[in-house]
Formats: C-alpha cells, sequence, structure tokens
C-alpha cells in the first residue's frame, strides 16, 4: 500500500542562475499537526473511553458509537466509528470531532482547538464498511477569532461512499475564501448521515496528517542540483514508514525495498518523474521484521538505505 505526494517545486531563471524552490516534509510542517494525530493516546472521561485531544457523542450519551480498537493502520490503535439503532428505533452514527465539545450534530461550532496554520489538506487512513446506502462525511474548517461567532477562513470536504476493506489513503483539500491566518480548527467524522443512517455502518480511522507546501529556497547553478535519498522516518517502523526523496530534473525513477538477501519484495516507485520532491509510504505489514533496504535508482543515480522493521 502506497500513496505518493508531490510536495512542490518551482523554477526562476535570473541572470543565469536557476532558483530552486524545493518543498520538503520537514521538521516544521512536521510541527504544525494537531494533537495526538496518531491516535495512540487514550483518556476516561464521562465514563467513556475516547482518544485525547478528541470528543464523541457517547460522551453524551453512551451509547456504543465510538471505541478504541488495535486494528491500526500504525501504532497500536485507531478510532473505530459505528451507527446503532436505539432503543428509540433511531439510528445514531458514530462521530469524531477534533476541536469543540459543543453543538454536536450541527456546523454551527463555537470556536475549535487553537491552530494558527493554513494547511493545504487533511489527510488520514481509513477503512469503511457501509451498511445500505450509507456515505460517510469528513469535514474540516478553520477559523479566526475566538468570539461566539468566528469568522470562517477556509473548509473542505470529503464524502465517502465506496467500501474499503483494506486501509484507504485521504486527503480532504481546504479551499479557502480569506487570506486571514486562523487561528483555531475543527475536524469532523461521522460514519453515516444523521437523518438516513443504517445500522452497522463501520468507519475505522488512523494517522491524521495536515499536509503542507513550505518553501524552501536553494540557489545556484542548475546542475549543482542532486538527486537525494533521504533515510525512512520513522525507523525502527511498524508497520508503516515514509521515504522521501529529490529528483533534479525529469526523468524516470524507480524506488524499491530488497530484504536482507537481496530479494526485492516491493516497487514504490517506477515511472517518469518531474523535478522536485517526494515522498512515498511503505506499509510494510505483510512483511515479517527485521532488517530491509531501500533503494533509489535514476539515470546514473544509485543509492540504498536501510530500514527496520519491528513486529
Amino acid at each position: 500500500m502506497k500513496t505518493e505526494i508531490v510536495i512542490s517545486i518551482k523554477n526562476s531563471l535570473h541572470r543565469g542562475v536557476i532558483i530552486v524552490l524545493l518543498c520538503f516534509f520537514a521538521a516544521q510542517s512536521h510541527a504544525q499537526q494537531i494533537s495526538n494525530a496518531d491516535l495512540e493516546n487514550w483518556i476516561q472521561t464521562a465514563g467513556v473511553n475516547v482518544p485525547d485531544s478528541f470528543y464523541t457523542f457517547d460522551q453524551i450519551i453512551n451509547v456504543g458509537t465510538s471505541f478504541r480498537t488495535t486494528d491500526a493502520f500504525s501504532g497500536q490503535y485507531a478510532v473505530e466509528l459505528k451507527s446503532r439503532l436505539l432503543p428509540s428505533g433511531f439510528v445514531f452514527p458514530g462521530m469524531l470531532i477534533y476541536g469543540t465539545d459543543k453543538t454536536i450534530g450541527t456546523t454551527n461550532y463555537s470556536g475549535g482547538h487553537y491552530f494558527p496554520y493554513r494547511p493545504r489538506a487533511l489527510s488520514f487512513w481509513y477503512k469503511y464498511s457501509r451498511s445500505g446506502s450509507d456515505t460517510a462525511t469528513v469535514m474540516i474548517s478553520l477559523f479566526k477569532g475566538t468570539s461566539a461567532e468566528p469568522v470562517s477562513v477556509g473548509m473542505g470536504k470529503k464524502l465517502i461512499i465506496e467500501n474499503a476493506v483494506n486501509y484507504t489513503y485521504a486527503e480532504v483539500p481546504v479551499e479557502y475564501s480569506l487570506s486571514l491566518t486562523p487561528d483555531s480548527v475543527i475536524i469532523f467524522w461521522t460514519c453515516a448521515e444523521f437523518e438516513s443512517a443504517d445500522s452497522g455502518t463501520t468507519l475505522i480511522i488512523d494517522c491524521i496528517r495536515l499536509e503542507y507546501t513550505t518553501d524552501v529556497i536553494i540557489t545556484g547553478a542548475n546542475d549543482n542540483a542532486q538527486y537525494q535519498l533521504f533515510q525512512n522516518h520513522p525507523n525502527p517502523c511498524n508497520p508503516a514508514t515514509t521515504i522521501r526523496y529529490a529528483v533534479p530534473k525529469n526523468g524516470h525513477v524507480q524506488v524499491a525495498v530488497y530484504d536482507i538477501i537481496g530479494n526485492r519484495v516491493a516497487i514504490l516507485v517506477d515511472e517518469e518523474k518531474e523535478m522536485g520532491s517526494y515522498e512515498v509510504i511503505f506499509n510494510a505489514s505483510g512483511l515479517a521484521g527485521g532488517v530491509y533496504f531501500y533503494r533509489m535508482q535514476a539515470g546514473d543515480f544509485s543509492d540504498t538505505k536501510r530500514l527496520v522493521l519491528v513486529k
């Protein structure tokens, strides 16, 4: 399983010198994430086990629509949302909210968690098993101001309508209506519609991220640009890790993974690439624990690095 993200690259010609703007998913953007984004930390509140910094409907009425599950994409835990038939005959869908504990079930939120950044998208990994014609909904809203009626700066929405038996990568692009820098964020998942939910629909969520485009300026002649293969992160990993690489000119690139005796176990990239910085997620859930090597080949360039899979 993989997802590959083209981060960004721009060229500008000035007095024979090419200024290359490479966008790296670096420490700055890595720090601009929501709390408990990997859903590993859980707390007891209102008699319900919930991921720290998040909110669920079960904290109001514990009807069993949200759970901690060990069916995780990475790490130990993920969140499972399930639509349940209540004694009243109403089917209530599971909800997960980051950023508020008020006005559950509406979009008229009052503020959100402090977050003074402008991400380009929300991303996460999920599994989905729908009952009937259910549709899962994901929303992200960014606000400016801390009053009871903050100004909306940007938002994004995604509907999930197809079953996903295996973990699947999703992005929700943020569309900005104002040039202001927000100061709060609210993120909302529900496994089905409130008005027409069917009992038994399940949505599992893990590895929540906010994606950025952050320009780092590198000046110099074009022939000083180099192919680069970076160390994977995290390392050791279990079971997923991110491999980042840079391409100084258009051409064919291959990134493959090998076991300790040289057998190729996965091909992550094998296609033409434009000049830029990229990252690919390697999911090693089907492999045994141990030492592996990943190699990048592009033209005359070749580099190999070691990764450790812990199970």
